[in-house]
């Protein structure tokens, strides 16, 4: 697993334990970068409040993470918010 800041080359490195996955390591790996901030994305398998707490709480950052249909009910969810955001706005 890899992070990486864009504006000034900061990465952190992170060899997948045999007992762990990258869900359960995304904490060590954002640790030792200062994301203060900065936003983060990550794939669809880091579309869990744990993450998203750790980074906006712990972190300081703003997130972006993406979501499909791996998790149908974060997808319904979502896809219901931002349709309700699109009526509320009214036509452009």
């Amino acid at each position: 697993m890899g992070a990486v800041a864009l504006d000034s080359f900061i990465g952190s490195w992170l060899a997948a334990r045999s007992d762990a996955n990258e869900i359960t390591q995304v904490k060590d790996l954002l640790d030792p970068v200062d994301l203060a901030g900065a936003v983060v994305t990550a794939d669809a398998a880091h579309a869990r409040l744990d993450t998203a707490g750790y980074t906006a709480g712990v972190c300081q950052a703003d997130y972006l993470l993406t979501v499909k249909d791996i998790q149908p009910g974060l997808q319904r969810a979502t896809s219901d918010k931002v349709s309700g955001l699109r009526h509320q706005a009214g036509p452009h």
